[in-house]
């Protein structure tokens, strides 16, 4: 299911840019080409990190068949308390939304199921590319951002730094964007004047968005900020479309 996915992505576009960041880009065809040549390694592939290495070391163990565990990039790998089930290519850490840190296990129905039910809803294939300074080792960050470019071929521009300057720079470089955001950077990005004629889609989540921000962002900018709210440990989303 993951390969075909992937194939179907390679031959769309394949050398199309896949990951834009600061001084570099690469091609869904070189991001193939990087992912294939990642030493074996252990049973369970642990991705940390900021793109592009995060989300190669992701395709290299969807390619490969091993299960992917995200780490933040300053935590430490987490040991589920049970053997890893089989069939399973994801493993998240989730942050303790129910009082508990948790790692959870998902095959790869349940990972392109969670995928594509957001990129239909934001109907991101019409978004142009993402603009993600979100951590891609989150479970929002990455179902918006990476886990969308591997399996729906949309380009992700990775922005290291939120500072409204940087990613009015970033955008530049773009007709139209995807701007995920949480509500810290959506408060920061409208008082800092983050243009926003090039936003097709803004998207707050990670915490409650205030009724507050939510007219800020569509007085000052005329732009509808939308609200994903949930959690990986209770498996549903609510979204205002």
């Amino acid at each position: 299911m993951i390969l075909e996915r992937w194939k179907q992505v390679l031959k769309d576009g394949g050398d199309r840019p896949a990951l834009l960041w600061d001084g570099g880009w690469m091609s869904f065809r070189q991001l193939d080409e990087r992912a294939r040549s990642q030493p074996a390694g252990a049973a369970v592939l642990v991705a940390r990190g900021d793109p592009p290495e995060l989300v190669v070391a992701l395709l290299a163990g969807f390619l490969s068949g091993r299960p992917v565990q995200l780490v933040e990039k300053d935590r430490e790998p987490r040991t589920p308390a049970c053997p890893v089930p089989d069939e399973t290519c994801l493993i998240k850490q989730t942050v303790g939304g129910s009082g508990v840190r948790r790692c959870q296990f998902f095959n790869e129905a349940q990972m392109l199921a969670d995928v594509d039910r957001l990129h239909g809803a934001l109907e991101l294939a019409d978004r142009g590319v993402i603009l993600a300074s979100l951590s891609q080792s989150h479970s929002y960050g990455l179902t918006v951002g990476a886990l969308q470019t591997l399996f729906h071929g949309v380009p992700m521009h990775w922005v290291a730094n939120p500072f409204p300057s940087v990613m009015a720079e970033a955008m530049t470089a773009h007709k139209r964007v995807f701007l995920p955001g949480v509500p810290a950077m959506w408060k920061a990005w409208l008082l800092g004047g983050l243009p926003m004629e090039k936003v097709a889609l803004a998207v707050s989540a990670g915490s409650p968005l205030t009724l507050d921000l939510e007219k800020r962002a569509r007085e000052s900018q005329g732009i509808k900020l939308h609200n994903l709210y949930g959690a990986s440990e209770c498996g549903a989303i609510s979204y205002d479309g």
